[in-house]
């Protein structure tokens, strides 16, 4: 696996690589180990940038604040 994106909400690289059992089989996915976040990997590594983020809503978010 690939080196993961920080988390997008605490900002953490202490991340953990799990295997989810859904109802359509099986996902890699990546946790936050320290606010529990968790996605698949693709939605992980795929998200929009902060900028983007911030753009569309119009509202602040953690990495203004970074």
């Amino acid at each position: 696996m690939t080196t993961a994106l920080p988390c997008p909400l605490c900002g953490s690289t202490n991340l953990s690589a799990n295997l989810w059992i859904l109802d359509h089989g099986e996902v890699d996915a990546v946790e936050c180990n320290e606010c529990y976040c968790g996605a698949p990997v693709t939605a992980w590594q795929n998200r929009a940038s902060p900028a983007a983020t911030i753009h569309a809503t119009g509202h602040l978010t953690a990495w203004e604040y970074g």
